[in-house]
C-alpha cells in the first residue's frame, strides 16, 4: 500500500519563519504516516487502500476470559497456550499494560517485571510486551490483548524512507509551496 501525504504553505511563511517550516513539516507527515500504520496494523480492514491488522484478521483465534471489565492472570497464561518452538510477544493498549502490571500471582509476585538488564525488554508473565495504543481497552466482548509471535505470524512490509517532493512550481501563481510525501508500506 501506499501513503500519500499532501501539505502546502506560503512562500512568505517558508522565507519568514524563524525556524526551518519545511522540516517540521517533515516532522509532522512522518508523525502522521506513523499514525495511520500503527491502525491498520492493528485494525485495518484490508479493503481498499487498507493494510489487513492483526485483530481483523480471520486466522486469528480468540479466547473470551469470561469477564466484561477486567483482566486476570488465567487470561495471559491462556494466551500463551499454542505450540512450542513460537517467540511469542503481547501487544495491548497502555491502559490494559497498566492494568496488567498490577496484577499479582497466587504468592503476590507481580505479573509484571520491570527490565533489570539494557537491551532486556520489561514482561508480563515472562513474555515481552508492546503497547499498540490502538488495541481495545477492557470491556465487554472486547480482545484487550493479543499474543502471538509477531515476527512469524503477521510481517510488516516497510520500504526504507519517505519519499518526499518540494514542488514550488503547481501553486507558483497561488504563492505556494506544495509537499507531497509517498510512503510504501503493507502487512500480510
Amino acid at each position: 500500500r501506499k501513503l500519500t501525504a499532501e501539505t502546502a504553505i506560503s512562500l512568505e511563511e517558508l522565507h519568514d519563519a524563524s525556524f526551518d517550516m519545511e522540516q517540521l513539516i517533515k516532522s509532522d507527515i512522518i508523525e502522521e504516516f506513523a499514525r495511520k500504520e500503527g491502525s491498520q496494523f492493528v485494525n485495518g480492514t484490508g479493503a481498499g487502500t487498507e493494510m489487513t491488522g492483526f485483530m481483523t484478521d480471520s486466522a486469528v483465534s480468540e479466547i473470551n476470559s469470561g469477564i466484561a471489565d477486567d483482566i486476570k492472570l488465567e487470561n495471559f497464561i491462556d494466551l500463551t497456550d499454542i505450540k512450542q518452538g513460537y517467540s511469542l510477544t503481547y501487544a495491548m493498549k497502555r491502559s490494559t499494560a497498566i492494568r496488567a502490571q498490577k496484577l499479582k500471582d497466587g504468592e503476590g509476585r507481580y505479573l509484571w517485571q520491570p527490565s533489570v538488564e539494557a537491551g532486556k525488554p520489561a514482561t508480563i508473565n515472562g513474555l515481552p510486551y508492546f503497547i499498540a495504543q490502538d488495541m481495545p481497552a477492557i470491556g465487554a466482548g472486547l480482545y484487550p490483548v493479543i499474543c502471538g509471535d509477531f515476527g512469524r505470524g503477521f510481517t510488516i512490509l516497510d520500504r526504507i524512507g519517505l519519499a518526499f517532493v518540494r514542488d514550488e512550481m503547481t501553486q507558483a501563481s497561488n504563492g505556494l509551496v506544495r509537499f507531497v510525501a509517498h510512503k510504501r508500506v503493507g502487512s500480510k
